[in-house]
């Protein structure tokens, strides 16, 4: 049931237990703040079925579940909260969270969640996360809790439903024996296995790193469990209906923003995941099939192409282009053809304005250099739009060098690391600049990589403090880098030259890196090629003679300048 209170009387309530006799009411998450009014999510128990008001509130919505005449559960719920009230809560069982999730394959918070009765997936704000005192004997921390409640909000309400139920025992004899041996797990982890099947689970530190540059998106589990995901396993039919071009199962839909979000985390995915990790392994069976699911011939998907850079409709545009009439021309469900690729039709609420959809099982099916990303219906979106993110998702994934990005291996251990990954230029680079290979390794992580900060250097090398000290030293020694403080660096050491300022989870970054990275407004910025290619680039343009340096300009009594893109600062 849904109820609304003033907020400014009890600003949280979450957990709160209300008691009308023989019923109970217990609040379990916040919906949402709306002028004043909380409205909170809650689930009344009433051993008469007799339901009604409560003090206080006012009830937005309700849905009864059972009945008093229920055999079937309903009386063990009865005992259970008769034992709740004479023994206390059940004891938190942090050791079974974790035999759950080694079970099923996810992390140890979420088992920890789903045996805690799947607390708070819809609450507002940071309600439904885990306190310390139960992440502390899990080893994990507030990061992996937001990503577990993140991947569990994927759960159907039936299935959180089920979940649940399965957790009570019906047989008197074991509802006894919670309190001391705990939950029974079989019926849990078969029912898990059914539904969501056997998981990859991303260790802690991975799950970490991804919340902090990302944040706490479903997509990491998606990449690594490609074969559970319905939006890649299924097929798309797409009617017209009241709202617009609609999917007739929800589930299997597979959208533009979706291809995006995986084509993002593949990226960043191929970055952070060593060589040599069983985790990267699945990054080319997750691009297999992402690629396949694009070859379905019922699937349209909206790539946001809506406005032109003339301020005119790209469908306008494309009207235009093919010789079609301004307006209508569809088929009995208002669908218009332009090309073999490209689908318009009625756009919601805005009937004389069309939406555009990308059929991309005809763009996969023309071979050749018009082929893949260079096909015309991708290269004439592409012209017309200014909103293309979503379409350059798809031009990526369809594309050479993304394949090479995702299938990218070597000998185990971190690509960042250049003696691991590209031994030949560090010896090369050692020689030209006069440095020991330590120190010239240190440069080429400066010259090439998005984040080289102190602490990842220490991560992809494993050398000891001392070790990177040394060859710090050394480097700072040859006029190569200058020293300074900047803020969010997380580093010493840079390039000479310009500097850009970026927004968190950004890292700021010497310009004279720019052209090696991919553009991108906003989010944490990871190479769009392997990094032994990064490496390669970097090193290229210092022997081509475009070095990092200080710009010399002209200016008050012929003083070369600072400041800006080209003057650098320290």
């Amino acid at each position: 049931m849904q109820l609304k209170a003033s907020r400014s009387e009890r600003p949280e309530r979450v957990g709160e237990v209300l008691a009308a006799g023989d019923r109970r009411l217990l609040i379990l998450s916040c919906q949402k703040v709306d002028a004043g009014d909380a409205y909170w999510n809650a689930v009344e128990y009433d051993p008469a079925g007799e339901f009604g008001p409560w003090e206080g509130f006012a009830l937005v919505e309700s849905e009864i579940r059972g009945t008093p005449g229920d055999e079937a559960l309903a009386p063990a719920v009865r005992r259970l909260v008769a034992l709740v009230r004479e023994r206390g809560p059940l004891p938190y069982r942090p050791e079974q969270a974790r035999e759950f999730a080694e079970r099923v394959g996810v992390s140890a918070v979420a088992g920890a969640l789903l045996l805690l009765g799947l607390p708070g997936l819809n609450s507002y704000g940071k309600d439904g996360l885990l306190p310390a005192e139960h992440l502390q004997p899990l080893g994990a921390k507030s990061a992996e809790a937001q990503a577990a409640r993140t991947a569990l909000g994927e759960l159907s309400v039936a299935e959180r439903q089920l979940f649940t139920a399965a957790l009570i025992p019906t047989d008197p004899e074991r509802m006894e024996r919670l309190w001391t041996d705990g939950f029974d797990l079989e019926p849990v982890v078969r029912i898990w296995i059914e539904r969501r099947g056997q998981r990859r689970a991303a260790p802690p530190e991975l799950i970490a790193r991804m919340v902090s540059e990302i944040g706490p998106g479903r997509m990491l589990d998606a990449v690594l469990n490609p074969q559970a995901r319905p939006e890649l396993t299924g097929r798309t039919e797409q009617r017209m209906r009241g709202n617009g071009l609609e999917p007739l199962d929800a589930q299997a839909l597979f959208t533009g923003s979706t291809l995006a979000a995986y084509v993002g985390m593949l990226r960043w995915l191929a970055y952070r995941l060593p060589y040599g990790d069983p985790l990267r392994a699945t990054l080319p069976e997750t691009l297999r099939m992402l690629r396949e699911r694009l070859t379905d011939p019922g699937l349209l998907l909206d790539l946001g192409v809506t406005w032109g850079h003339d301020g005119n409709t790209v469908s306008t545009r494309v009207r235009e282009t093919f010789g079609l009439p301004a307006q209508g021309g569809g088929d009995t469900e208002g669908l218009l053809r332009a090309g073999p690729a490209i689908v318009l039709a009625p756009m919601r609420h805005r009937s004389e304005w069309d939406t555009v959809w990308l059929r991309p099982s005809a763009v996969l099916s023309q071979a050749g250099e018009e082929g893949g990303p260079d096909h015309p219906a991708l290269k004439l979106l592409a012209a017309l739009s200014r909103d293309s993110g979503q379409l350059q998702s798809l031009r990526t994934l369809l594309s050479e060098e993304f394949t090479a990005l995702v299938t990218a291996d070597g000998p185990p251990g971190a690509a960042q690391h250049p003696a691991h990954s590209v031994p030949e230029l560090v010896a090369e680079a050692a020689q030209r600049c006069g440095l020991s290979e330590d120190a010239a390794g240190l440069y080429l992580m400066l010259l090439a990589l998005p984040d080289p900060t102190d602490r990842n250097q220490a991560a992809w090398t494993g050398w000891k403090p001392a070790r990177l000290k040394r060859a710090r030293a050394e480097l700072a020694a040859t006029g190569l880098v200058v020293e300074a403080k900047r803020s969010r660096a997380g580093r010493a050491q840079f390039l000479p030259g310009g500097w850009l300022e970026h927004k968190a989870p950004r890292l700021p970054v010497e310009s004279w890196k720019a052209p090696l990275l991919p553009e991108t407004a906003h989010g944490f910025v990871v190479p769009d090629r392997p990094v032994p290619e990064l490496f390669a680039r970097a090193w290229r343009r210092v022997v081509e003679g475009d070095a990092p340096g200080f710009e010399e300009f002209a200016g008050r009594g012929g003083r070369g300048g600072r400041g800006g893109r080209s003057g650098g600062r320290a």
